[in-house]
């Protein structure tokens, strides 16, 4: 097994349900940005991009960005965990 799959393996459980968790929220919150673009306008009662939406836009990509980079961790970690079982790490002797 490779080093980074050794690192993804040992990722504890809890921590890939975590940034699972994470990625799931950050789906949410991009189809929710998208789904309403006028959001920052109500809520906060500001205009950062003087109403043309770039900025809600720019919310949508990033969550949308840090949804794809969180769940891809999580199943690699996931993947590389189910390896680790069936494969043992080099070097190692089975008894």
């Amino acid at each position: 097994m490779h080093s980074i799959a050794r690192v993804l393996a040992g990722i504890p459980r809890i921590v890939v349900g975590i940034i699972a968790a994470l990625g799931a929220l950050c789906v949410l919150a991009a189809v929710f940005a998208f789904a309403n673009r006028e959001w920052i306008e109500e809520f906060l009662h500001l205009s950062p991009d003087g109403g043309s939406g770039e900025t809600e836009y720019g919310l949508v990509v990033g969550f949308g960005l840090a949804a794809l980079l969180l769940l891809a961790l999580a199943l690699a970690a996931t993947v590389a965990r189910r390896q680790g079982r069936i494969l043992p790490a080099s070097g190692s002797t089975a008894e």
